[in-house]
Parts: structure tokens; C-alpha cells; sequence
């Protein structure tokens, strides 16, 4: 008899506990595992704040894939389509970018979910999303950056932008990461960065809500949590002000640019570090699917873990709305995540004996979070704990479950060492001058884009919007205008010297693509070979 084919769609939190109870069958030649996934690690999102700020190395929370989800064959790749009449899951290789499909049995999606910046103008191209792993290495890298660069400058303006850190959304992971960086700057300071002063770093936190730590005051979701706990957030808010960071609740962010972001109360804050904390929105695989969603848009479930009206798809993680047994959806995070992996696949053998699927019936376990300075919100079974001891609750419960006991070592091993030796503050982040770079930029009405006598290397072609051109030509501060640019004209310094001869200020929305000018000068060549070839031909 051939083994049951399972495929797991997504190397988050519940195929931790998915391919684990799998093994046995697998073993027994019942069942073929296959999982895709983008990455061939697994990253631990509990310690991001932790590694961002260098108390333990990026390294500490990856734990390789081939190790956490056997017995699974590992395909990297993007789903991109899944046939429910042919059972097939459609993909594309991420090595080499050639399609592929996969037969299926029995289907578990765990693709998680992805941060809703679309509703934020500007936080796509300017912010840094902790969902993404890319995003959080290269934020781990901007921080000291920032730190050095504002060492080095005499521009004052300059230089407390460059230390002013803005933090979008006050959950969980926008309240930790806002308390970490809070921490490290004080060391820093204190240790390596001696030239700079407390007084100039800002950090800011913003939400929408009344509170933050909404989680708190019942998850995102409707799960009729009626149990609040606001001692705890209001300990949060008294620890994070007295550390220093800045909480602007019941405010939302307007628009954001490269060198500032505008709040709905007009306040605009000069920061080249904004980090995208906010709310979450359906993975473009789930959304364009034709699976049932809830309105919380996740996946409509049965309490089996059954996708409803399928029999032979289940979802587990952020993107699976299972009920909870008292009542409306389970929480979107780790612990209920990895528990609805193992509860899945539990039904899928079952299903494979005959037997009817169980309900999933955990109620919880409790949450926690850390504030910085070793400082931590919980509630454990409903028991309120907050400071020191919420602290070392927090850490215990994360390297419990932390899915390798290499990666456990390693991030003892860190722990014992950030307090004798001091951050890690080593910009780790390779820049090859040989590869192209094209960003995509967003400014606001009146925002300076160029100044007349700074040098830079940069061309910026307009996509939609307006500039406006001016110069200083007595030197007498006052700037005369020149022109206006509009779509489809560059914006840029000389490329002889480097050293602009005019200013340039956005009259409106403007959007713009810019690349060096190096990279731009080998665009022009190689299309113009391009377009004689077709010519020619």
C-alpha cells in the first residue's frame, strides 16, 4: 500500500509540532511528509527584540529546517496555487525560480500571515517589517549604523534623527522591541558611544488603541476572553516611560518617508529607523484562494483543524481560525500555533485508522512580554505577574519550547555572555557595489530631497507627483526657483563631483524609483545595446 502523501504548506510554528507527530507513521512507511517552504531555517520570533538590540547573535534564533521538521522532505519554494479538484499544490522554486507541483493527499497550511503596511503610505518602502527575516537582519544592522553615523556628524538635526528610533504598532513585538532599544541605547552610550549624550536618542511608540499591549485587554480576535489584566499594562507604560520611550496612543501614522513620519495629529517626526510592529493581514495564498475565510480573515475552521467544507485540507498557525472550546477563534501566536500543528496532524492519523476527528480542546497556557531591563508583563493561567520574575518566567517559557537543543545551548552560551562583554554593536551587513540596488521611494508635499551643496551619488526618476527645483545663486539663503520636474525626469546630484547644484523639494506626493550612478549609467548602456538590437533585427 503506497504511504499517504502529506504536504505541508509553510515552515512556521505549527509544522514544529506537525512533522514531529508524523515521524512514527513516517518511519512505518505510512506516510510521505513533504514541506515548502521560502527558507530552509525555522526563525524563533520570541527573541527577536533580544537579537535587534545584540544581547544574542542573529544565528541564536534559526534553527535549521532539516532538523526541526523531520521527517519532512524540504522543498524552498513559494506556493503559488492550490487545485482542490486535481490535488496539487503549485510552486515556484526559490533557487531557480522554475515551477513545480506536488500531489497531496492531505493538506496542512501553516503559511502564517504578513503585516498590513499597505494601509500606512510610504511604511512598504521605508519601514521595517519584523515578520520578515531579511527585515529584522538588516534592522539588527541599522541600529549600530545609526549609532556610528550620528557619532561622526556635527549636524545636530542630523544627528538626533539619526538616533530617533519610531516604533509602528504597541503589541507585543512593537512594546518589546521598543523597550529594547531603549536599554541598548543607555549602554552604548555609556560604553562605546561616549561622544553621544541620552538627551538626543528618541523613541517612539505609537498605537492606535487607548492602551498598549492590547493583547491584554483580550486578543486581536474574538476568542470572548472576559478576563483583563490592567495592572499589567499600566506597569508597562510606567516602565517604558521611565526608561525613556515616548508612548503616543490613539494616534496613527499618516505617511511615511525616508527621513520622517507624519502622525494623524500633525506631528511630524524627523527618524531615519522606522520599524513596522502593526497589525496583520492574510497571506496572498490563503486570500486568493477560494477557501472559506472568518471575518477576522483566517481560515474558516472546524474545531478538527478541518478547512470547512474540505476533507482533506487543515490549517494550523496565524492563518487558521480554529475555535476555541470556550467560545469564538484561538489566539494568532506561537504556543497556539504549534499546539494546532500537533492537534492536525493527530486527525490525519486518525482519519488513517477510521477514526473520527477529536476537537481541539487546550483553553491556554498564558502570555507574556518583555519591557526591557529585564523587566516582563505575564499571565500565567490567569495569575497576573509582572517585573523581575515575569522576566525570568518569560525567558524560561521561550527556551522551553524553543524547537533545538543546539539552539537552547546557544542562546545560554549568549546570555552568559552579553553581561560580561557588552552588546554586540558589529555591523554585520555586506554591501557589493556590484549588484544593482533599486529602491522605491515615497515623499511628502514640501519635503527636501536634494540640498544644494551636499554630495551624493544618487539618480531618482519620478514615477508619479511633482519637485520642484530651485537655487541659492547670490548665496544670500534664499533660494529662486528654476523648475518643476515631473514624471518620467531624474532627480539627482552631479556625477562629476558628486555635489548638487540645485534643491530639490517634493510639491506633492512624490514617488520615485533611485540607483546609483553608477548602476543608472550601466542601465543606459545596456538598454541602449538593447534597443539597437531589436532595431536591428
Amino acid at each position: 500500500m503506497a504511504p499517504r502523501r502529506i504536504v505541508i504548506l509553510g515552515g512556521g510554528y505549527g509544522a514544529l509540532y506537525s512533522c514531529p507527530r508524523l515521524k512514527r507513521a513516517a518511519r512505518q512507511g505510512k506516510v510521505e511528509v513533504t514541506l515548502i517552504n521560502k527558507e530552509n531555517f525555522h526563525i524563533w520570533h520570541g527573541f527577536i527584540g533580544e537579537m535587534l538590540v545584540g544581547k544574542i547573535s542573529p544565528r541564536s534564533i534559526l534553527t535549521p529546517a532539516r532538523r526541526v521538521f523531520q521527517p519532512a522532505k524540504i522543498i524552498l519554494a513559494i506556493v503559488n496555487q492550490i487545485d482542490r479538484e486535481k490535488k496539487l499544490v503549485s510552486f515556484i522554486r526559490e533557487h531557480d525560480g522554475l515551477p513545480g507541483t506536488i500531489p497531496y493527499d492531505d493538506l496542512i497550511i501553516n503559511v502564517g500571515t504578513r503585516q498590513s503596511s499597505e494601509s500606512f503610505p510610504g511604511l512598504d518602502e521605508h519601514g521595517f517589517k519584523l515578520k520578515k527575516w531579511d527585515h529584522c537582519f538588516q534592522l539588527r544592522n541599522h541600529i549600530p549604523r545609526m549609532f556610528e553615523l550620528a557619532s561622526s556628524t556635527d549636524d545636530e538635526d542630523e544627528r538626533r534623527a539619526m538616533l530617533t528610533f519610531f516604533v509602528a504598532g504597541g503589541g507585543f513585538s512593537g512594546t518589546e522591541v521598543a523597550g529594547s532599544l531603549a536599554s541598548l541605547a543607555k549602554k552604548v552610550i555609556k560604553k562605546d558611544y561616549k561622544e553621544l549624550d541620552m538627551s538626543e536618542v528618541r523613541i517612539v511608540l505609537v498605537h492606535p488603541g487607548k492602551t498598549i499591549l492590547p493583547e491584554f485587554y483580550g486578543p486581536r480576535v474574538n476568542t470572548n476572553q472576559v478576563k483583563q489584566y490592567p495592572s499589567l499594562v499600566k506597569y508597562a507604560e510606567k516602565q517604558l516611560k521611565k526608561s525613556g520611550v515616548e508612548l503616543k496612543t490613539e494616534t496613527r501614522i499618516l505617511a511615511v518617508s525616508p527621513k520622517s513620519v507624519t502622525l494623524d495629529d500633525g506631528i511630524v517626526i524627523p527618524t531615519r529607523t522606522v520599524i513596522s510592529a502593526i497589525g496583520t493581514s492574510p497571506q496572498a495564498l490563503v486570500f486568493g484562494s477560494d477557501l472559506p475565510l472568518t471575518e477576522s480573515q483566517r481560515l474558516d475552521c472546524e474545531p478538527s483543524g478541518l478547512v470547512k467544507g474540505c476533507t482533506d485540507i487543515y490549517a494550523a498557525g496565524d492563518c487558521a481560525a480554529i475555535p476555541h472550546p470556550k467560545g469564538g477563534e484561538i489566539p494568532p501566536t506561537a504556543w497556539w500555533a504549534m499546539k494546532a500543528g500537533d492537534h492536525v496532524a493527530k486527525n490525519i492519523l486518525r482519519a488513517m485508522k477510521g477514526k473520527k476527528p477529536k476537537p481541539f480542546k487546550l483553553t491556554g497556557l498564558g502570555q507574556a512580554v518583555s519591557i526591557g531591563n529585564n523587566r516582563a508583563c505575564a499571565e500565567l493561567k490567569g495569575i497576573p505577574i509582572k517585573g523581575f520574575t515575569a522576566w525570568v518566567t518569560w525567558r524560561i517559557f521561550l527556551l522551553y519550547y524553543f524547537p533545538s537543543v543546539d539552539g537552547k545551548v546557544r542562546l545560554l552560551s549568549d546570555w552568559m555572555i552579553s553581561p560580561l562583554l557588552g552588546r554586540d554593536i558589529i555591523d554585520m551587513s555586506v554591501d557589493d557595489f556590484d549588484d544593482f540596488e533599486i529602491k522605491r521611494m515615497r515623499y511628502q508635499p514640501g519635503e527636501l530631497i536634494v540640498e544644494q551643496g551636499r554630495v551624493g551619488n544618487t539618480y531618482q526618476l519620478i514615477l508619479s507627483g511633482q519637485a520642484i527645483v530651485s537655487q541659492d545663486v547670490d548665496g544670500d539663503g534664499v533660494d529662486d526657483f528654476v523648475k518643476t520636474l515631473g514624471v518620467g525626469d531624474l532627480i539627482g546630484h552631479d556625477s562629476s563631483d558628486g555635489i548638487a547644484k540645485y534643491s530639490v523639494k517634493s510639491d506633492d506626493v512624490l514617488e520615485t524609483v533611485a540607483l546609483r550612478h553608477d548602476e543608472a549609467e550601466d542601465l543606459a548602456r545596456t538598454f541602449s545595446i538593447l534597443l539597437k538590437s531589436e532595431h536591428s533585427s
